[in-house]
């Protein structure tokens, strides 16, 4: 990559991987080129189930992908949901490729070390715990600048692998040295510093999990097309992961009940085999009211795919910790639906529910057997609740205007970094 001279130089440590599916990094990324930093992005090997990345300028950005010591395989069962014979017969297989990740994690540590002993970065940001470790060795004795970028609320509890609790413990240590945290929204941000305890942390801004750009009017039939509906079929989407994390078993189940010109569409964010055994017990409790997504859209089709819907479900089980339950800021499906005017229905947990009664851009339920009369409701008043979707979009979601203070941070950490 070729980059202009004097170009400030920033690592994006991402060992997940997904950047395909997130809208902040995405939208951060391209902030970044547009003040005019050159941006690595190291990350684990892109998932294959996930669609790629958009395309970013290849002048400032280049990503740099680890070469896994064991690949998936789209014929390794989920284990959650196999049988016992299933799980004891593909017990060695599943144990290699979790050995060979925790290997992989010390090889993408030294990866982003060794592009930091090459590129003298200015700064160094780390999303999550692992990106964090990776990030704060590849600092090392030149006390490059931190910034911590928190998409997943982890506090090691909710993780039942010892090895995943110690890599959240570790990455406290390099948390609380972070020039700047960014996190989604003000629920989060207390969350995690909690977790941190009372020192460290930095300066926190909190930027939503959205996509770039202002509010704006899509043509929508995408799910229609895709499935053949009539025209006047209403579409209630439930986008991102279909798993018991969002109730896609109960949501299912409610759908059954619903009229026949409604249509539950879940629309999944990485490619699954419909043969998965919850998938399949999905579509069995909905019936014929339920439709399955399975086929990844590439990003710049999503505005198409929320503008098909009439209403747009954000829902959420709180029995599975923080991560789950203060989704505010980072419910990357509720920004895509209200950027596109699509009304939403979430659960009504903290700040969540709260957001969508104070902009009237939808209803927030206490169960699944609420949302029947919740999308009556909408669609009796239809227009005036498109409308305050855009205004919660341009006032809450709008991504540049979060982000400029990130920016403004980073200019002045950078600065006294080129001046000492």
């Amino acid at each position: 990559m070729t980059r202009a001279p004097g170009a400030r130089r920033l690592a994006l440590c991402f060992w997940d991987g997904y950047l395909g599916v997130a809208p902040g990094l995405i939208a951060g990324i391209g902030s970044l080129t547009a003040r005019g930093y050159a941006v690595d992005v190291i990350l684990r090997e892109p998932m294959k189930a996930f669609p790629p990345a958009p395309a970013f300028d290849p002048a400032r950005v280049r990503i740099t992908a680890l070469v896994p010591l064991l690949r998936r395989r789209a014929s390794d069962p989920p284990w959650a949901y196999a049988d016992p014979w299933t799980r004891l017969r593909t017990l060695p297989r599943r144990v290699a490729l979790r050995l060979g990740e925790y290997i992989d994690r010390v090889r993408f540590a030294w990866l982003c070390w060794r592009g930091a002993r090459r590129e003298r970065y200015d700064a160094l940001v780390g999303v999550d715990a692992t990106g964090m470790i990776a990030a704060g060795i590849a600092a090392g004795r030149r006390h490059t600048p931190l910034v911590h970028w928190s998409l997943e609320l982890e506090t090691g509890t909710e993780c039942r692998d010892p090895v995943g609790r110690l890599v959240v413990r570790l990455a406290r240590r390099y948390q609380r040295r972070a020039a700047i945290t960014i996190v989604q929204d003000a629920l989060r941000a207390r969350a995690l510093l909690t977790a941190l305890g009372s020192a460290g942390g930095g300066i926190v801004r909190l930027v939503p999990n959205a996509p770039a750009g202002p509010p704006r009017r899509a043509a929508g039939g995408w799910f229609h097309e895709r499935f053949g509906l009539p025209p006047n079929q209403r579409i209630i989407l439930h986008a991102g992961q279909i798993l018991p994390q969002m109730l896609g078993e109960e949501v299912a189940r409610a759908a059954a009940r619903w009229p026949a010109d409604w249509t539950l569409v879940l629309h999944e964010r990485a490619w699954r085999p419909s043969t998965d055994p919850y998938l399949q017990r999905v579509a069995a409790l909905g019936g014929d009211r339920v439709r399955l997504s399975l086929k990844p859209v590439p990003y710049g089709e999503l505005d198409r795919l929320f503008a098909s819907a009439d209403v747009c479900l954000a829902l959420y089980s709180t029995a599975y910790g923080d991560n789950f339950r203060l989704m505010e800021g980072a419910s990357g499906k509720l920004a895509h639906a209200l950027r596109v005017g699509v009304p939403v229905i979430c659960t009504d947990v903290p700040g969540l529910g709260d957001l969508v009664r104070r902009a009237g851009c939808g209803l927030a339920v206490d169960s699944v057997d609420d949302l029947a009369a919740a999308v009556h409701r909408i669609l009796a008043d239809y227009e005036r609740y498109r409308e305050r979707a855009w205004s919660c979009y341009r006032e809450t979601f709008e991504f540049g205007r979060a982000f400029e203070p990130v920016l403004d941070d980073l200019a002045r950490i950078t600065g006294e970094r080129m001046e000492t």
